[in-house]
């Protein structure tokens, strides 16, 4: 063979750049990408990173180079946790940490079910869209009660009661519907990253059960002692462990109250005679005030990070202050209907309430869509990398 004819020989093992492939991280929010020169830096000062296959320096490879299926199964994005000490210590500002940050959007959208929601939380011109759909879904759920109801009329007069308002049983099963269809997109969407991450194991590969991988990575969540690891940003592990703690409290506390109107009469409990608008000296209430209050904690200490100190936080991109916006939406549309409950501002309550509903439809009907997932894929890869023996140095 010539040398000019092997020259034009396929050639299946050559790595080819895909163009395309990196014009999607750049649009990720890796704009610095192209700056870096391959030092190492960012995974010499990394304090997660193994030190086989060390991230994210390999990450930057991947992405300058367009291999965007590596990206894709790529299970060491969600083992970082964006500290960014390596942000804070490239020579040329290349931003692994953002880079880490763009391939995990890449691998939610990727993997979301349907992957065209992704766009909700990710464009702002679909705002109008993403605001649209959970208010259709509270004007059902309010139509479907006033159906039944005995012509009380759309505000009832008298003390605020929202059993009155919206029927405790419409609720329950309104709510239940939508968290058990987002829980189906959600399982389908966690099955093909899964399977994803598989894809990269060789044969014969020794694997912890996956019990066992479950248990350590359900002890890490909780602690959140991985956050320690990092240098830079402390303030995000206090911020953090304020969202998801006080998420924790305010399911908890729906729990409690779901226990108080659907299982207890039927146990022949009629606590506060069944009514879900409990008093402030509930335990029930106690455990959702102090969540809700740990919650807006935590995200106030986000936004501070995130405004006082980009170098910590990394880029902001859209969908972090949609979700943001929606969460802390979520908690403080509580904290008003509560009030005006108390207050038994009438009308002005159940308009407050209806305000409610459809920010806590929209957070959990976007869960799969929007930063919300990573509690999902972040817990999946690191369950998987526990499995494999993947560990940090």
């Amino acid at each position: 063979m010539t040398l000019e004819a092997e020259r034009n020989e396929p050639r299946p093992d050559l790595i080819v750049a895909d163009p395309a492939a990196v014009d999607r991280m750049l649009g990720y929010g890796a704009e610095a990408l192209r700056r870096c020169y391959q030092c190492g830096t960012c995974s010499v000062v990394c304090p997660r990173t193994p030190l086989e296959d060390a991230f994210p320096r390999k990450e930057m490879v991947w992405a300058q180079w367009g291999l965007e299926d590596k990206l894709l199964t790529d299970a060491d994005a969600w083992l970082c946790f964006q500290c960014n000490d390596c942000i804070t210590h490239c020579p040329v500002d290349a931003r692994p940490g953002d880079v880490m940050a763009a391939t995990r959007d890449l691998q939610m959208e990727e993997y979301a079910v349907p992957r065209f929601m992704t766009r909700i939380p990710r464009d702002p011109k679909a705002l109008p869209l993403a605001i649209g759909l959970p208010v259709v879904l509270v004007l059902l759920l309010v139509l479907g009660a006033q159906g039944s109801s005995g012509g009380e009329g759309l505000f009832p007069k008298g003390d605020v009661f929202f059993g009155r308002f919206l029927g405790d049983g419409w609720i329950d099963v309104f709510v239940m519907t939508v968290v058990g269809i987002v829980a189906v997109l959600s399982f389908l969407s966690l099955k093909k990253f899964w399977a994803g991450l598989q894809s990269t194991v060789p044969a014969g590969t020794e694997r912890l059960p996956l019990v066992n991988a479950l248990r350590g990575t359900a002890v890490d969540v909780f602690s959140h002692k991985d956050f320690g690891d990092c240098n830079t940003a402390h303030p995000r592990m206090w911020a953090h462990m304020g969202l998801f703690y006080g998420f924790l409290g305010l399911t908890a506390a729906t729990t409690g109250a779901a226990l108080y109107t659907e299982i207890f009469p039927h146990l022949g409990i009629h606590h506060h005679g069944g009514v879900l608008s409990l008093p402030i000296w509930d335990p029930v209430k106690i455990v959702g005030n102090v969540g809700g209050v740990a919650l807006l904690a935590g995200l106030a200490q986000t936004l501070w990070v995130r405004l006082k100190r980009p170098a910590q936080s990394g880029k902001s991109a859209y969908s972090d202050w949609f979700f943001s916006g929606l969460l802390g939406l979520t908690a403080l549309t509580g904290f008003v209907t509560e009030i005006l409950r108390y207050a038994q501002a009438g009308t002005v309550a159940y308009l407050a309430y209806m305000v409610h509903l459809a920010f806590i439809f929209g957070l959990f009907a976007y869960f799969p869509f929007s930063k919300f997932s990573h509690l999902m894929y972040r817990s999946a890869a690191m369950t998987f990398a526990r499995q494999i023996g993947r560990a940090k140095a």
